[in-house]
Parts: structure tokens; sequence; C-alpha cells
């Protein structure tokens, strides 16, 4: 027989470890149904964090190697260089806007700001949607180097989209003082784990 206690000492394990207790759920089932007891089975479900959770909460007290913040509109394409981040307990915020991304950095710090640079959404606050993230660098430029660059000396902002996109904008991009540029996800994750110092933990 199982029991809730041991369902709750792994809902506790995975609390500790940086899963907030608002996306976990543990429920004992009997014959009959849902019992708080000695059960047949115990059942931990785990959701997925919303973007509308991430944007309005702070980076918790947690062990983590680092914070990333992430703006692409197509967050799913990401999903598993972002599962590989937060294995290794690298926090990733995934937004898909400009003010959504300016929201969070005004609030958190991060290491590094991942940003994508077309966009196939209508943001009412980008006039141009093909260039949506180079917007969002020139407009709020002194914010992004004051709130990320001066408070975290590791701190980068990180292009990545794909090729021909970066090789459209590079030059301008060079003259904003973005210097990181990626479309592979390997090169990414490399570049990533290495400055933060836990290239060896890379899978």
């Amino acid at each position: 027989m199982a029991s809730m206690r041991m369902g709750k000492s792994t809902a506790d394990y995975l609390i500790k470890n940086g899963l907030s207790h608002d996306n976990i759920t543990v429920k004992g089932y009997g014959k009959s149904g849902i019992i708080n007891k000695a059960c047949k089975r115990v059942e931990i479900l785990l959701t997925e964090i919303t973007e509308d959770q991430s944007t309005t909460a702070s980076i918790p007290e947690t062990k983590n190697t680092g914070n990333i913040l992430w703006l692409d509109d197509h967050p799913e394409n990401n999903q598993k260089v972002i599962e590989n981040f937060r294995y290794h307990k690298i926090r990733v915020d995934a937004v898909s806007t400009n003010m959504k991304a300016i929201d969070l950095i005004s609030k958190n710090n991060y290491d590094f700001f991942i940003i994508d640079i077309a966009r196939d959404n209508n943001e009412i606050s980008v006039k141009d949607k093909n260039r949506a993230g180079l917007e969002l660098i020139i407009n709020w430029q002194d914010f992004l180097y004051s709130s990320i660059g001066e408070n975290n000396d590791k701190a980068k902002i990180i292009i990545y989209s794909p090729s021909e996109i970066i090789k459209k904008y590079q030059s301008e991009l060079l003259e904003n003082e973005v210097k990181h540029f990626y479309s592979d996800f390997d090169e990414l994750e490399n570049y990533i784990f290495t400055t933060l110092k836990y290239k060896e933990l890379k899978k």
C-alpha cells in the first residue's frame, strides 16, 4: 500500500529543488476514488508554469546556478533547451512580447537575456514586427544595460534567431553593443554553460 505521506515527501523534495508548490498536486487513490490515507497508488501531478505566472512573480530564493529571460513569440520551439537549462538549475522565464520582458527585467536580476529578432505576433509597442527584438534593444538600451549589465557582470544580451535574420541586422546590433549571436541550440548552450562555469554539467 502506498501512502499520502510518501507522496507529500516527494512533493516536498520537488519544492526544495526549485519547483513551485503552486504547480504540484498530490492525490491518493483507493478503490472508489480519491482518499487521504493509505491508498492503492499516489499520483503527483505537475502543471506547467504559465507565462502569466512567470511575469507576476519575482525570482525566489533558490539555489539556481543562473537566471535567463528568454524573449520569443514561439517558446515552444525552444522547449528542449529550456528544459535542459532547468535540469541544471538554471531558471528560465519565457515571455513573448517586449513589454512583458521589460516588466520582468524591472523586477528581477538575470544573467542572460535571450532575444529573438523577428516576431509574427501583434505587439502594440512594436512598429515593425520583423525587427521587434532590435527595437527593444534600441529603444530601451539604457534600461537594459543598467538593469542587466551593471548590476550583474555575468549578464549578456544574446540574439537567438535564424542565421539569415542575424546577418541582415548584425551590423546594427553591433552598433548597439550586442556581441553575442546564435542560431544553433548547441552553440547557445555551450556559451551559457561556459560563461556560468558549469560546462561540465552539459548533457
